[in-house]
């Protein structure tokens, strides 16, 4: 007589489980949103609060950050990845989340930047499973930038040189600038609308600048 097979039982996969916090808006038609610039050495978070008036895209900065706590090498990513999800979790909630991925260039050696960083994007939508979220290559953002009177580039020199005491950096520059380019995508208007002239760069950096810590 055959012997009866024993039942198997499948393993649950651990849940990750986060209180979703209050959004503090101060505008009742407005979106928040979180923009990343995310990397294995410098990570910027920066969050703002966007609306539309008169067809054009209005916004404050909520407040801004260098993350601390990143996942630099794959061979410990899990112990690495802890401390991350900790200060993750810390950060305000938001009603949409902007991201650039890393893109790899053809020919070009990317080590384990690109596990890591896929790691952490990973991460973050298990922290957030029920917040859209959008990746976008740093192409995309930057052209729709560029395609204004500011150039990015002269920002990132005077960032370095003109307005090096202002204690920001240049990912969070970036960060800010994915958080308005998905803002506006959301909301439906052009991108960047509000840049008229290159002196709309130092008004970005002032911003960014008083901006609080997240």
């Amino acid at each position: 007589m055959a012997r009866r097979k024993k039942k198997e039982t499948k393993v649950q996969a651990p849940q990750l489980e986060f209180k979703r916090k209050k959004l503090k808006r101060k505008f009742p038609d407005s979106i928040i949103v979180t923009g990343q610039d995310m990397g294995t050495k410098n990570y910027a978070v920066t969050q703002i609060e966007a609306w539309v008036r008169d067809g054009r895209l209005k916004f404050r900065v909520i407040g801004s950050k260098m993350m601390e706590c990143l996942i630099h090498d794959v061979k410990v990513a899990q112990n690495e990845c802890a401390l991350f999800v900790d200060e993750y979790k810390a950060l305000p909630p938001a009603d949409h989340i902007a991201a650039e991925r890393y893109q790899s260039r053809p020919g070009g050696s990317t080590g384990s930047t690109v596990e890591a960083i896929s790691m952490m994007l990973g991460v973050m939508m298990m922290i957030h499973p029920d917040t859209p979220i959008e990746y976008y290559t740093a192409a995309t953002w930057k052209n729709a930038f560029n395609r204004t009177q500011a150039d990015l580039k002269s920002m990132y020199e005077d960032l370095k040189q003109k307005y090096k005491g202002m204690g920001i950096v240049i990912h969070q520059i970036d960060s800010f600038l994915i958080a308005l380019y998905h803002a506006a995508k959301v909301l439906g208007v052009p991108p960047y609308d509000f840049v008229e002239s290159y002196r709309d760069e130092e008004r970005l950096f002032n911003v960014l600048a008083n901006a609080p810590t997240l």
